[in-house]
């Protein structure tokens, strides 16, 4: 996956860029769990940070083979989604104060309404399971 910096983030980024997936970057995605949820961390994500968590836990369940019920454009489109909020050099720069972090919370915004559907069949299906993906972020 590789950004631009002369492209804007909008829907048709989002879109374009999702369907450049492939399966190494969903193995990278669920690989760098550890590097998302710390980057996740900087109050900035604070509204987003449940709903990061659970495109991380669909993906972890979904490369486990727990939740295959995905269809492979919101795989790749959380997958996306995820490997932009740990690129440092994307559109606008993490390291950046204040603004750093807004392109990385308009694509994952733009993946939760891309895939809505997807997630809430995935929460439902979640509470029905003695046994999810767990995750622990303060």
């Amino acid at each position: 996956m590789k950004t631009s910096q002369n492209k804007k983030v909008d829907e048709n980024y989002f879109s374009t860029e999702s369907e450049k997936v492939s399966e190494e970057d969903v193995n990278k995605a669920v690989n760098e769990s550890e590097g998302i949820l710390d980057k996740i961390r900087n109050r900035s994500w604070a509204p987003l940070k449940e709903d990061v968590k659970t495109l991380l836990r669909m993906l972890l369940d979904y490369k486990n083979g727990h939740y295959t019920n995905l269809p492979w454009k919101t795989v790749s489109a959380i997958a996306f989604s995820l490997l932009y909020i740990l690129n440092p050099l994307d559109l606008i720069p993490d390291f950046i104060p204040f603004v750093g972090y807004l392109d990385d919370i308009t694509i994952v915004n733009f993946a939760l309404k891309f895939i809505g559907d997807d997630i809430e069949n995935y929460r439902e299906w979640a509470k029905s399971q003695s046994k999810t993906t767990e995750l622990t972020i303060d």
